[in-house]
C-alpha cells in the first residue's frame, strides 16, 4: 500500500499547492483534492499497468480526466465567471461553448501535472515495482468509489463557490470526448507494452537524464507562461501546440534508444515540477486570499517538498538499477 498512499497525496500536492493556486492555509480541502486528485491518478495507473499498458495509454487516460474535472465537475471549460479569472474571454468558440487557449492551457494541465507527473514520480520512487499493480480487484473498486466521490465533491463546492450549470448540450458533449478519450485510452492498452523489448530498441543511445531533465523544464515553462506572452490569442495556441506536439515525438524518438529508463522518466518529471515551482512565485492564488507573507512561504515549502521528492526518487531509482543482474 505504500506506493498508493504516496501517489493519493502526491498527486494533490502537485496538481493545487505546487501549481500556487492555494496555500498552506487550505491544507482541509486536502479531503476533497486526495479523492479527487489522488484518487484519479492511482485509478489511471492501475488500469493501465493491470494491463500491461505503458505510457500512450495514461495520458490518453489523463486527458479523459480533465475533461471530467474542467468540464463536468468544475465546469470551467463553460463557465465565463469561473474563480473571476474571465477564462473564455479570448479566444472564445461559441458553437463549442469554450475558449480554446484555456481549453488546451487547463487540459495540458491535468495531463502533465495531474496526472503523468505524480505517477512518474511515484513509480520512480517504488522502482522495482514500477510497472506492477499495487492493488487487487478490491482495492480498485475502492479507489474508483473514491474517485468519484471526489468529482461530486468538487462539483458541488465549486457552485456553492461559482453558482453555474452549464447547458445540457455542452454537457452531454463533454461526457462523450471523455468516454471517447477512455474508449482510446483502453484500446492502447491492449496494443502497447509498458517497456520496449531490448531487441526493437534503436542502436542509438538515449540522451543523459540532465539533458532530459533541461529540456522537460524549459518546455513545461514555456507551457505554463505561454498565456502571457504579448502575442494574439491564436499564436498562444500555436505556442501549446508546438511544444506539445515536439514533446511527443521527442519523447517518443527518445524512449525507443537504448538505455532509456528509469533516470529518464524521472527527468521529464523532475522537469515538470521545477517549472511548477518557479511559476508559483510569480503569481497569486486563485483561490485563497492570503497574505503575500503566507503565500510566498507556501511557495517555498511546496518546493522543497518537490525538490525531496525528486531526491528520493534519484536514490531510489539508483538502488534499484544498482541491483539490476
Amino acid at each position: 500500500m505504500a506506493p498508493v498512499l504516496v501517489l493519493l497525496v502526491t498527486a494533490p500536492l502537485v496538481a493545487e499547492f505546487l501549481l500556487g493556486d492555494v496555500t498552506l492555509v487550505s491544507l482541509p480541502a486536502l479531503a476533497i483534492f486526495i479523492p479527487l486528485y489522488g484518487g484519479g491518478a492511482v485509478l489511471i495507473r492501475e488500469v493501465v499497468r493491470r494491463k500491461g499498458g505503458g505510457w500512450p495509454a495514461i495520458v490518453v487516460l489523463a486527458a479523459a480526466y480533465g475533461v471530467i474535472g474542467e468540464g463536468l465537475a468544475t465546469q470551467s471549460l463553460f463557465n465565463p465567471n469561473y474563480a473571476h479569472q474571465h477564462l473564455l474571454s479570448t479566444g472564445y468558440v461559441s458553437a463549442l461553448g469554450i475558449a480554446i487557449p484555456w481549453t488546451l492551457y487547463v487540459l495540458s494541465l491535468h495531463v502533465i501535472w495531474s496526472i503523468c507527473t505524480p505517477i512518474a514520480l511515484v513509480e520512480c520512487m517504488f522502482p522495482t515495482r514500477r510497472t506492477e499493480p499495487w492493488l487487487g480487484m478490491r482495492g480498485l473498486i475502492i479507489i474508483a468509489v473514491l474517485y468519484v466521490l471526489g468529482v461530486v465533491a468538487a462539483a458541488i463546492t465549486t457552485w456553492v463557490s461559482f453558482p453555474y450549470i452549464a447547458p445540457p448540450s455542452r454537457l452531454i458533449g463533454a461526457a462523450m470526448v471523455a468516454v471517447a478519450l477512455i474508449i482510446a485510452g483502453l484500446l492502447l492498452i491492449r496494443r502497447g507494452r509498458p517497456e520496449r523489448p531490448a531487441a526493437e530498441a534503436s542502436a542509438r543511445s538515449a540522451p543523459a537524464a540532465w539533458l532530459v531533465g533541461i529540456v522537460s523544464a524549459i518546455a513545461a515553462s514555456i507551457l505554463l507562461i505561454a498565456p502571457r506572452l504579448p502575442i494574439a490569442t491564436w499564436g498562444k495556441v500555436t505556442v501549446f501546440f508546438t511544444i506539445e506536439v515536439a514533446a511527443i515525438v521527442t519523447i517518443t524518438l527518445w524512449s525507443r534508444r537504448t538505455g532509456w529508463g528509469d533516470r529518464q522518466i524521472l527527468a521529464l518529471a523532475a522537469g515538470a515540477l521545477f517549472a511548477y515551482a518557479w511559476h508559483a512565485f510569480i503569481g497569486r492564488p486563485a483561490f485563497d486570499s492570503t497574505s503575500l507573507v503566507i503565500t510566498r512561504i507556501s511557495n517555498v515549502v511546496f518546493a522543497a517538498l518537490a525538490a525531496a521528492a525528486v531526491w528520493i526518487a534519484a536514490r531510489r531509482t539508483a538502488q534499484g538499477a544498482d541491483r539490476t543482474p
